[in-house]
């Protein structure tokens, strides 16, 4: 009689384990932001800048990006396209992704030009919810 009631006992907690598991594998939280870092270099001609880190990589479509002239925003926030020019306020955004995997992953590079000297550029990278995923700024 105990051995049967153990027996059970083991049956339904080994079978509790394995459905959260299961249900951890088919549903991840997809909408979780990623951790991405940016860096850049700014002349007066234009901000250069690449991804240095982005993990887990995810689909650009997911990302937005705003551009800020001396705290005033130039480009609207406006979702994030590769080899496309995203333009405002006089300024020209264009990301690329480097290994054309429809990604933001390390490697990848971005160019702000059309830029006036002695003005602080803000670069902002947001994701889909509209939270930032990183920022970086720079004075031409």
């Amino acid at each position: 009689m105990i051995a049967t009631i153990l027996m059970v006992a083991i049956t339904v907690v080994l079978a509790a384990v394995l459905y959260v598991m299961v249900v951890n594998l088919i549903d991840p939280d997809i909408n979780q932001k990623p951790i991405v870092t940016l860096s850049a270099e700014c002349t007066p001609a234009e901000c250069e800048g690449q991804v240095t880190g982005a993990q887990p990589a995810a689909d650009l479509a997911k990302f937005r990006v705003s551009v800020f002239a001396d705290g005033v925003r130039a480009i609207p926030v406006t979702a994030l396209a590769a080899d496309t020019d995203i333009t405002g306020g006089g300024l020209t955004f264009r990301y690329t992704d480097v290994g054309a995997e429809g990604r933001v992953t390390a490697g990848d590079t971005f160019r702000l030009t059309g830029l006036s000297a002695g003005v602080e550029y803000e670069i902002v990278l947001l994701w889909q919810n509209g939270d930032v995923v990183d920022s970086i700024a720079g004075t031409a």
